[in-house]
């Protein structure tokens, strides 16, 4: 609401409230109140005429549209069509911002909008109106684009083609239309450059001068520091710079390699084969003279003349003279570097750590490690030696931080940091520390050693291994094994094959017999068996002459042999016996009676046991022998918590311990549940 509008109404407000209290007054039968309400209805039209109602005159456009466009922010383009479509603009509150009298418009973009006037496509004239509606800049151009970071590109037809030029959000014509064309992407808006291309030649405008160089390079490059130009001189293509002062640097150089992360330092040049640094003030860093110039690293580059190496910083100052065979780049402020064939490190400020002094040298875990006259050495950050030299050094001991093995009178050391013994004894060998345990070996025999300096398992052994299952020490000594247990209960070699517990009892062989042992090592009895199998619920499963039986934990056979057996689960087991497989308890008794006989059956499972009847079906029986699943199924396996896999005409489904389908038999294949 323009303010001039809302108090010239106040002022015919006014007026009209005088002239209706003097009438008032000459008719003096009218009651004072009349005058009152005179002046509310006077001031209500005045208000509702200009918008403070709640419609307001014009600012809701009530005619039919023929054309409404999204909206774009906080204007949408509008068209009615007689006889020919003209355009304007609608707010969101559905006033009729801009007069539809454009032949095109486009959305605002910028608070500016590209519109047209002419009679059809051919003859349109495109410009730009602000968001009040008043021209930017008059429709003039043959083509135009939406305004983009403050600038678009325009264009007027010359013949059959299009001369492009710049114009700016503050409606001045940057670059006259005469170029074939003009870049302005982003990245170069964003440095204030655009590039024009005209026959093949390109040119640049700077958008923050306005200072043009016309079209003359074959071509532009915008850097991250610099312009890269190019032409062709003498039929071979040169390369310039353009610096972000304005400076030009005309193509001179047979290429230009970027530098973007050195500030003093744009780009190196390469001239005939030689290299020089490029100064961002366009003077030389380094004169284009060297045979190689590699990449800056911790802002110090090494040049190359000849076959000798030196370092350079990024100011163009030599930090050492050209005078190494072979040098690297710094890391962490330290290089290697090679002088009269002999190796050294390098400090960045140009002062040695070490003097290369050394057949080789390595930087590792915060030492140096070298090798002089075929002898290696460790010496400490500042060039000096870590150790006596009654010490052969060998390599960092990385199980223990800062540590190293060293050699003295034959024996494997550990050291620490400062150069003293870790631990009490030296060692014919000793191996990195896994879990705080080391395998040593001491005067030829093997054992482990704590990292807390204490024998886990003594050196007393021919040969020493960890069962990564039980986490137990097998142990070897005159061809027999023995086994040290994770409490440190020694069992001491009396088997003719590693030993296994599992649980509380272990297996051993004795010739090509097996028998078990308990955690003292003591037989649980003389008798040895063709082979054993782990305890399960109180009993070990043992075979003899092919034939099952049961060993207790007191050591003692059940009174007869089975065909065949399985482990005892949930107080029974499952024995194969005359043709038939039965279940018997840990009396060696045949449970549930005589005819609890079946064609196969499996062992006990969360209280039920699958059993194969006669009528070839598979069901199951609960532990006190009753058949509580009728048999039914092609195929039945263990119950895993409340379900059991089940095969039902082909298919795999779940059942409950009533036999109702809780996963219905649709599967291929299927496993019992876990967790």
């Amino acid at each position: 609401m323009d303010i001039c509008i809302i108090l010239t109404d106040i002022i015919k407000f006014f007026i009209l409230y005088v002239l209706s209290n003097y009438l008032v007054k000459q008719h003096k039968r009218r009651i004072n109140s009349m005058k009152k309400a005179v002046a509310v209805i006077l001031l209500f039209c005045i208000l509702y005429i200009h918008g403070f109602g709640v419609f307001a005159k014009s600012e809701v456009y009530s005619g039919e549209l023929d054309y409404a466009g999204s909206f774009s922010g906080d204007f949408a383009v509008v068209g009615k069509y007689e006889g020919k479509f003209k355009y304007g603009y609608i707010d969101k509150s559905g006033k009729l911002v801009i007069d539809m009298k454009f032949d095109y418009c486009e959305d605002f973009s910028e608070n500016l909008a590209k519109v047209g006037i002419g009679e059809d496509l051919s003859s349109m004239k495109y410009g730009y109106i602000k968001t009040n509606g008043s021209y930017l800049i008059k429709p003039q151009f043959d083509i135009a684009y939406a305004m983009h970071k403050g600038y678009a590109l325009v264009g007027l037809k010359k013949g059959k083609d299009y001369k492009y030029g710049l114009v700016s959000n503050k409606g001045k014509i940057v670059v006259e239309p005469k170029y074939d064309y003009i870049d302005v992407g982003d990245y170069l808006l964003d440095k204030g450059y655009a590039i024009t291309s005209l026959n093949s030649q390109y040119g640049l405008v700077n958008l923050k001068t306005g200072k043009i160089i016309e079209p003359k390079y074959k071509s532009i490059a915008l850097m991250s520091n610099y312009i890269r130009i190019s032409s062709m001189v003498d039929g071979k293509e040169k390369y310039g710079f353009i610096l972000f002062n304005g400076k030009v640097i005309e193509p001179a150089f047979d290429w230009i390699h970027h530098f973007g992360s050195i500030a003093k330092v744009i780009g190196m040049v390469e001239i005939d084969g030689k290299f020089g640094l490029m100064g961002a003030d366009g003077k030389y860093v380094l004169e284009p003279k060297y045979d190689e110039i590699r990449e800056f690293n911790d802002g110090i580059t090494h040049v190359k003349l000849g076959d000798k190496y030196g370092y350079v910083d990024s100011d163009g100052s030599f930090l050492t003279d050209i005078e190494f065979e072979d040098i690297s780049a710094f890391s962490k402020g330290i290089s290697y570097v090679k002088k009269n064939g002999k190796w050294g490190l390098l400090n960045i400020d140009g002062t040695y750590k070490a003097e290369p002094i050394y057949d080789s040298i390595s930087l590792v875990n915060g030492q140096i490690e070298a090798v002089l006259n075929g002898e290696k050495k460790l010496l400490n950050l500042d060039g000096s030696s870590k150790f006596d030299n009654d010490y052969v050094y060998m390599y960092p001991f990385v199980s223990i931080e800062g540590a190293s093995k060293v050699m003295k009178d034959g024996k494997e050391v550990i050291i620490d940091a400062e150069g003293k013994p870790i631990f009490k004894k030296d060692f014919d060998k000793i191996w990195d520390f896994v879990d705080g345990v080391a395998r040593i070996e001491l005067k030829g025999k093997v054992g482990y050693l704590t990292i807390d300096d204490k024998y886990l398992v003594e050196p007393i052994y021919d040969s020493a291994y960890k069962d990564e299952a039980t986490s137990c020490y097998n142990t070897k000594d005159n061809e027999l094994w023995g086994l040290v247990l994770t409490d440190g209960t020694v069992i001491k070699p009396m088997s003719d094959a590693p030993i296994h517990f599992y649980g509380d009892y272990g297996i051993i062989r004795v010739g090509q017999k097996k028998t078990y042992i308990d955690k003292k090592g003591k037989r649980l009895t003389n008798e040895v068996f063709d082979d054993c199998y782990p305890f399960s619920d109180g009993f070990g499963r043992v075979t003899i002459n092919g034939k099952t039986n049961y060993l207790n934990t007191a050591g003692k056979l059940m009174n007869r042999n089975f065909d065949f057996g399985q482990d005892f689960k949930e107080g029974f087991a499952c024995v194969y016996d005359s043709g038939r497989y039965r279940f018997i308890d840990k009396n060696g008794n045949f449970a549930f009676g005589e005819t609890a006989k079946f064609l196969s059956a499996k062992s006990f499972s969360n209280g039920l046991a699958a059993i194969y009847a006669d009528n070839g079906k598979w069901g199951y029986i609960d532990t006190k022998g009753k058949i509580v699943i009728q048999p039914q199924f092609e195929g039945a396996f263990n119950f895993d918590e409340k379900l059991a896999p089940v095969i039902k005409s082909g298919k795999i489904g779940f059942i409950d311990k009533t036999g109702k389908f809780v996963i219905q038999p649709v599967y291929e294949s299927a496993t019992e549940f876990e967790n």
